[in-house]
């Protein structure tokens, strides 16, 4: 549930990205652990829950908070959604359900125990198209999409507007609706039980704590607008089982739609921030123009910081605005480290705000804070 680019343990990104029926692998020398789980419960006829908990590690720092798959069942056949690996007694209790034939993947920032299931039982891997793989071995991938489901009663919905990361959910055409998200739509209304005291805590400053909440993060980093996740609210359902959070059930619609209501009353950025304080544009050298000003940024805590801009002359329509690359992609090209932010982060990353390519690195020269008037040369 985080910005693309922060390392997940026991997990790993590609770029590869599913367009059709493909075939793509991974190396990766084995799956992940399991970690601990509660039991499996039925939660409407031939749908299944249950809750594990996730530990993962974002820039240096561990996060520990709970995660949820469903189980569909049809007749003999089971297909898991948001997978999460079980411990041995879980596995005895999955197989007493039925056969294990497909996996789902809804979100593109989960996937991290699919291959564990896929491997396992010789399952299909289903996902939206354009998302990222997350096999380990040559896989077909069946795209999820309308008139092609891994079960009968199951009506897909991807946003169409993810640009940076592909998402979508699902509707359980039964009981009224079952909506079947991942990061999109998420249900903590209080840390469960598989939360720590600092995940808790940070959680909490970035409002993840309400019900059938738009999921804060997903709706900042992954590209997708407000009138797409709008879309929500033509489909038919009651309830909700989110890839986290508790099953929300009877309230679901009315629940969704005060949470989308509530973004849409918020200023709304268009992905461009506001102007920050900045000093004077001063030609430094013949077409060459330099002008400092402040950063803000969030990371562990809160930093300010200066930066620096420099801009060569060039002929109209060579600027371009480039957005939604934001300061952690910048340092982690520069191979900074989280600790070295506070008294490094401007000296260090003083090229990346000018386009002489002082450093030899030109793919820097390009891509800038988000927001900036940058001058890209190749």
């Amino acid at each position: 549930s985080f910005p693309v680019g922060w390392v997940v343990k026991n997990r790993i990104y590609i770029s590869t990205v599913c367009s059709s029926s493909d075939t793509v692998s991974l190396n990766m020398s084995e799956f992940p652990v399991a970690l601990p789980h509660g039991t499996i419960d039925e939660v409407f006829p031939d749908v299944f829950f249950v809750s594990g908990m996730m530990k993962a590690n974002f820039h240096g720092t561990d996060y520990q908070y709970g995660r949820n798959m469903v189980i569909v069942r049809e007749g003999e056949t089971l297909t898991l959604i948001n997978t999460l690996r079980l411990n041995s007694e879980g596995l005895e209790a999955l197989n007493a359900l039925g056969r294990v034939e497909n996996v789902v993947r809804l979100g593109g920032y989960h996937g991290r125990d699919d291959q564990f299931y896929v491997n396992e039982y010789e399952a299909k891997l289903w996902m939206f198209p354009n998302m990222p793989s997350a096999d380990d071995r040559k896989q077909a991938v069946n795209l999820l999409k309308q008139g092609n489901v891994p079960f009968t009663r199951c009506n897909p919905l991807q946003f169409e507007s993810c640009s940076n990361v592909p998402e979508g959910l699902l509707v359980i055409e039964q009981d009224g609706g079952i909506v079947v998200s991942c990061d999109s739509i998420q249900n903590w209304d209080t840390p469960d039980k598989y939360f720590d005291t600092s995940t808790t805590e940070a959680f909490t400053k970035m409002n993840f704590f309400s019900p059938a909440n738009i999921g804060p993060v997903w709706f900042k980093s992954s590209g997708v607008t407000l009138a797409d996740v709008k879309r929500v609210l033509e489909l038919k359902f009651t309830h909700l089982l989110s890839a986290h959070g508790t099953p929300l059930k009877d309230s679901a619609y009315e629940q969704v739609s005060k949470s989308i209501a509530k973004l849409e009353a918020q200023p709304q950025e268009s992905g461009i921030p506001a102007a920050l304080a900045h000093g004077e544009i001063e030609e430094v050298f013949p077409n060459v123009f330099h002008v400092e000003g402040l950063m803000k940024a969030t990371y562990d805590a809160e930093y300010n910081f200066g930066r620096n801009m420099t801009v060569e002359q060039l002929p109209p329509g060579v600027l371009h605005r480039l957005e939604g690359k934001t300061a952690p992609h910048i340092y982690a090209n520069c191979n900074l480290q989280p600790s070295e932010l506070c008294n490094d982060f401007c000296n260090k990353l003083r090229c990346c705000f000018t386009l002489q390519n002082t450093n030899g690195r030109s793919s820097l020269s390009s891509w800038i804070c988000r927001g900036t008037f940058v001058v890209r040369t190749g």
